[in-house]
C-alpha cells in the first residue's frame, strides 16, 4: 500500500513540473485552388482556443506525427500518433530548439491592407503593394459564421495576417464570438484562385504531457 502511494506521489510531482498542452477543438480545413489545375489539400490539427496554439496532425509511416509549436519557449514538440478504430494515442517523440529570434526583413510592411464590411457576415480583405494603392497583391471575400469561441483563419501565409484579423475583428460585436467559414482567395502575382473552408470545427478534450527531461532532435525531414 506504501509503495503504491509513493509511486501515485512520484507520478503527480512528475505531472506537476512537466510541461503539459490542453487542446478543446479538433479542426478540418480545405483547400482548393480553382485556377489553373484543381488541386486541392485537407489540413487537420487540435486547437487550444485559450492560447492559440495549434497541433498539426501529418501522414508519417503507419500513422501520424502530430507537431505542436510553442512561441515562447521556441520550441517545437512532436508526438508520434497511432490510431486504433476512433482513438489516437499521442506518444511524445522528440523536441527541436529553435535559434533564438533573428530581424527578418518584413517584404509585406509597406502593403496597404483594406478590409471593408459588405454585411454582418461577409468581409472583403485587399491588400495593396504600397500605400498609393497602385497595384494590389491579394484579395478575399471572406465569409464568417457565429460560433462558442474566436477562431479565425485566412487562406494564406502571410507576416501580416494577424493584423488583417484584428481589423476585421474591429468591426463585430464584442460580446459575440465568430469563426471564420470560409474565403474566396486571389493572388494577383500568380494569377491564382483559390478557396478556402473550415469543414469541421468539433469540441473535443486533449490533455498532451512532455516529459521532465526533453529529447532534442532535428525533424525527420531535415535528416
Amino acid at each position: 500500500m506504501q509503495k503504491t502511494l509513493s509511486f501515485l506521489l512520484l507520478l503527480f510531482i512528475n505531472f506537476l513540473f512537466s510541461q503539459s498542452y490542453h487542446f478543446d477543438y479538433f479542426v478540418e480545413d480545405t483547400s482548393k485552388e480553382t485556377s489553373n489545375e484543381e488541386n486541392s489539400w485537407i489540413r487537420n490539427y487540435f486547437y487550444d482556443s485559450k492560447s492559440g496554439k495549434k497541433l498539426h496532425l501529418r501522414n508519417y509511416e503507419n500513422g501520424f506525427l502530430a507537431s505542436l509549436y510553442d512561441k515562447e519557449s521556441q520550441k517545437s514538440h512532436y508526438f508520434y500518433v497511432s490510431k486504433e478504430k476512433s482513438q489516437l494515442t499521442f506518444t511524445y517523440a522528440y523536441s527541436f530548439e529553435h535559434e533564438g529570434s533573428k530581424t527578418i526583413k518584413d517584404i509585406n510592411k509597406n502593403d496597404d491592407i483594406e478590409v471593408v464590411k459588405i454585411d454582418s457576415l461577409n468581409y472583403k480583405v485587399n491588400i495593396f503593394k504600397d500605400k498609393q494603392k497602385r497595384k494590389k497583391k491579394y484579395a478575399m471575400d471572406i465569409l464568417i459564421k457565429k460560433s462558442p469561441v474566436d477562431f479565425f483563419e485566412i487562406p494564406m501565409e502571410y507576416s501580416r495576417s494577424e493584423e488583417v484579423i484584428q481589423r476585421l475583428k474591429s468591426y463585430l460585436c464584442c460580446d459575440q464570438k465568430y469563426m471564420t467559414k470560409s474565403s474566396d482567395f486571389i493572388n494577383f502575382k500568380y494569377k491564382e484562385t483559390s478557396r478556402f473552408e473550415i469543414t469541421k470545427f468539433e469540441k473535443t478534450d486533449l490533455t498532451l504531457v512532455l516529459p521532465e527531461k526533453l529529447k532534442i532532435d532535428v525533424p525527420f525531414w531535415n535528416k
